[in-house]
């Protein structure tokens, strides 16, 4: 049995940086809007769903309402690492 001083923490648990659900919803609208250039419905309907899968439920707040701000990294990496995966599962490895 080895000793090692420290802390535990608990894996699996929830990020610090989604504590604030309301800053993420702002940042994955600018990304929705980046990713989407121009096609708000899209836009939204591409949003509603990147906080659904992250949080389980639906935003709260309105789509129009969301104020222009800069995604942090993070939540960046996060979208585009569930972006990926869609893609995995939809498409999966095709044989040409």
């Amino acid at each position: 049995m080895i000793n090692i001083s420290g802390t535990m923490e608990e894996f699996g648990a929830r990020k610090h940086w989604m504590d604030d659900r309301r800053l993420v919803w702002h940042e994955i609208v600018q990304i929705g809007k980046d990713r989407k250039r121009g096609d708000l419905l899209a836009a939204e309907r591409f949003a509603k769903a990147q906080f659904k899968n992250l949080y389980g439920d639906w935003p709260r707040w309105n789509f129009a309402d969301a104020p222009a701000v800069i995604p942090r990294p993070v939540v960046v990496n996060k979208v585009k690492q569930q972006v990926i995966s869609y893609a995995k599962s939809k498409f999966g490895r095709r044989v040409l």
